[in-house]
């Protein structure tokens, strides 16, 4: 799990992305940001059948934020949205994943 924080006074729109959709499952993977606020970000990834080498996370993630318009809701989020262009204010960063083992019941 990681921490999104929106330090700013306005709501923000965010949207993550990761370099392989069909082992991952990030949560939430948009949604709106309140002022001065905090949203955990948390990802699972598909069970293994060995550990990596070094247990090093090859995955990528990448957030995506912008100053959310007035009266927007999450049903109304899109890609499009966070398209670069100009006269938008755009924030990108990368979230670092590392393996946390899950032991089973014996």
């Amino acid at each position: 799990m990681d921490t999104v924080i929106a330090k700013i006074e306005h709501a923000l729109d965010i949207q993550t992305q990761t370099t392989k959709p069909k082992e991952c499952t990030v949560n939430p993977n948009k949604g709106i940001i309140l002022p001065i606020s905090v949203c955990n970000v948390t990802v699972k990834i598909e069970k293994q059948n060995k550990a990596p080498p070094s247990m090093e996370c090859k995955y990528k993630f990448r957030v995506h934020a912008l100053v959310a318009p007035n009266g927007i809701t999450e049903n109304n989020i899109t890609t499009r949205m966070f398209d670069k262009e100009e006269n938008k204010v755009l924030d990108e960063f990368t979230l670092r994943a590392v393996y946390i083992p899950v032991l089973e019941d014996s």
